[in-house]
Parts: structure tokens; C-alpha cells; sequence
């Protein structure tokens, strides 16, 4: 079977909230994960992997997102991230200039 491709349908949002942000973990290679978002449109579950300080392998100080499908068929989408503070105003976007692939995971978080 084909993997759907969500990229060529309406955008969608998925709303991620991580607060107190400034008592994460910032040592890099510390992450959390968020809530499960379920995607009512397509069925799927999302979850973000953060890594507050980076990954073990970024440069100092840069954060890191992971967007995982949690569950659900797999599909292939184009992404936008955008962080926002606390009063909900936008201080960094990011899209992906390619569709990736997100294959359901099969081990749980």
C-alpha cells in the first residue's frame, strides 16, 4: 500500500504546549516529551520530543523538536514549527522544504 501524502491536503494545526520553559532541562541531550495530540482529520497521534538545550550532537544552546507519529497509518507531510512565548507571540517559524516521511511508531514512549 501507498502512504498517504498529507502534504497536497488543507494545512492543519496541531498545538504543542511546553510551559514554564525556562525551568526545562537545558543540558544538552535532556528532552521531554509532550502530551499526545491526536490529528481528529487524519486519525493519527502526534507527540514532540524536545530537547530544551539541544541534542548531543547541536551546537550550544540550540533547541531541537522531534515530531513523532505516534500512531496511526504512515503518512508523508510538509511541517511548520512555530515557538511561540508565553504571551502567544511568535518569535521563531520553521518549514521544511521537503515533505518527510513519518512512519507510525510501533514502540510506545
Amino acid at each position: 500500500s501507498s502512504t498517504p501524502t498529507m502534504a497536497s491536503s488543507k494545512p492543519f494545526l496541531l498545538r504543542f504546549k511546553f510551559g514554564g520553559f525556562a525551568n526545562l532541562p537545558s543540558n544538552r541531550g535532556d528532552f521531554l516529551y509532550s502530551d499526545r495530540v491526536t490529528d481528529r482529520r487524519h486519525g493519527n497521534v502526534w507527540q514532540l520530543q524536545l530537547y530544551p538545550g539541544g541534542t548531543k550532537v547541536s551546537d550550544k544552546n540550540i533547541m531541537s523538536v522531534f515530531l513523532h507519529n505516534v500512531e496511526g497509518p504512515d503518512v508523508n507531510a510538509k511541517t511548520t514549527f512555530i515557538v511561540r512565548d508565553a504571551y502567544g507571540n511568535a518569535f521563531h517559524r520553521e518549514t521544511s522544504e521537503d515533505v518527510d516521511s513519518y512512519k507510525a511508531l510501533k514502540e510506545c514512549f
